[in-house]
């Protein structure tokens, strides 16, 4: 390979590792602020997370209830249709 050639390859494998450098710094600058996240909030995500819970399954309950109802007015209301036609 001539020495033109050569500081080609150089320069776009230098190129590469700086723009893999830059990748890999990013992602641990990610990685440092979601470990700091977790850990500075954990206990009042937990506590959130129990509450949060509590709360949908309670709105579960009552949708499914309201579902009840709707499924049984949905069934007097084909009967009555069907006594009509």
């Amino acid at each position: 390979m001539c020495q033109d050639c050569t500081d080609k390859l150089l320069d776009g494998m230098d190129s590469q590792l700086k723009a893999l450098e830059d990748e890999c710094a990013e992602y641990r600058r990610m990685l440092d602020g979601l470990r700091k996240d977790r850990s500075s909030n954990s206990f009042f995500d937990v506590n959130a997370s129990k509450i949060e819970l509590n709360k949908l399954k309670g709105e579960e309950k009552m949708l499914r209830s309201e579902l009840s109802q709707l499924e049984i007015e949905e069934r007097e209301l084909e009967t009555q249709l069907n006594e009509e036609a």
